[in-house]
């Protein structure tokens, strides 16, 4: 039996830990290798963890200094021996005991080198809050083999959620998450991963649930967020120029545009001080980034594309200005 290694990165993770490990080990597909990778926890989920280990020779528990989740992810990467890997977040939990089995028979049946599935959000307590929907072109791209391009466009879109995802671990080899970044660090990994040709497989099983909750990262922005975002468009543009196929690099070029001003206009929001936007499109190195994506203009496909001509600095203000008008209309309208 395919022998599947899943890497759990754990960080005072006391409360949800139990519910996470028992949902692994209580997969139909036995041959499996769950490594617990203490981020320096300190509270009871080292000693949570260690209990299931003396219970269960499949759970390993390494534990180490804090110093993030990448680093841990890192850990796990380098210790794992199962031929395909899986992510899963120590807050968050399975909830199908058989899509693992029924994941590796269509892998192994297919030699495929990554498959995803599907996921429903949770609140603190594992209440359902919504499922995720299929779109045209997920449905579309369903259940047939698909090379990286057509899976970042159809299947990928916009939602890197690597933990929805089984992975041969030769295609990973030496690629590890970025340590100095605090945000998208799973679209960094991925899309490094989609520069190879690959034999992509989506199918919307549902198994995964996602727990929401106030204390969540993807819940929290701040300037170092806002640099890591600037960044991916640096890196998008980046790739584009490394990518083969031609229908990645397209893609690569367009999402390199579009992160820079969707985070331009993350920045014009009330959650950041307008008054010191032309401090931090300086210490972001903006307007240098906004040079370096105007060859690639007529290359792409945006309706927003004519914003490149204005400076980042006058964009904020535009986007800002922009939704106070939408916000008063609003008002005006419903009184």
């Amino acid at each position: 039996m395919v022998k599947v290694s899943i890497i759990v990165p754990i960080y005072n993770s006391a409360s949800f830990i139990e519910e996470t490990i028992k949902c692994v080990l209580n997969q139909s597909h036995r041959n499996i290798e769950l490594l617990l990778i203490d981020d320096g926890s300190v509270d009871s989920s080292p000693f949570i963890c260690k209990e299931f280990q003396d219970k269960d020779s499949r759970v390993q528990v390494i534990s180490k200094q804090n110093s993030g989740v990448s680093d841990t992810r890192n850990v796990g990467l380098g210790l794992a021996t199962g031929k395909y890997i899986m992510f899963l977040d120590s807050d968050d939990y399975w909830y199908d005991e058989t899509f693992l089995e029924r994941f590796v028979a269509v892998a192994e049946e297919n030699s495929l080198d990554i498959l995803r599935g599907e996921y429903k959000a949770v609140d603190i307590d594992g209440n359902d809050l919504f499922v995720k929907e299929i779109d045209a072109s997920k449905r579309k791209c369903q259940n047939v083999i698909l090379e990286s391009a057509a899976f970042l466009d159809n299947i990928l879109q916009r939602e890197f959620f690597l933990p929805l995802c089984l992975i041969r671990r030769e295609i990973i080899d030496n690629i590890r998450f970025n340590i100095n970044r605090v945000f998208l660090e799973d679209i960094e990994f991925f899309i490094q991963l989609l520069l190879k040709p690959l034999r992509c497989f989506y199918t919307p099983v549902y198994f995964y649930a996602y727990r929401k909750h106030s204390m969540s990262a993807s819940n929290r922005m701040n300037s170092k967020r806002l640099s890591d975002a600037f960044d991916m468009s640096r890196l998008y543009l980046d790739l584009s120029y490394k990518a083969i196929d031609p229908r990645l690099t397209y893609s690569f070029k367009t999402r390199s545009w579009d992160y820079y001003w969707m985070t331009l206009r993350t920045m014009a929001t009330e959650k950041f001080d307008v008054k010191i936007s032309r401090e931090l499109c300086e210490e972001l190195m903006l307007e240098e980034l906004r040079s370096s994506l105007i060859p690639i203009m007529s290359e792409i496909s945006s309706s927003n594309k004519w914003l490149h001509y204005f400076s980042p600095y006058t964009l904020i203000y535009y986007f800002r200005l922009r939704h106070f008008v939408g916000s008063l209309y609003r008002r005006i309208k419903h009184n």
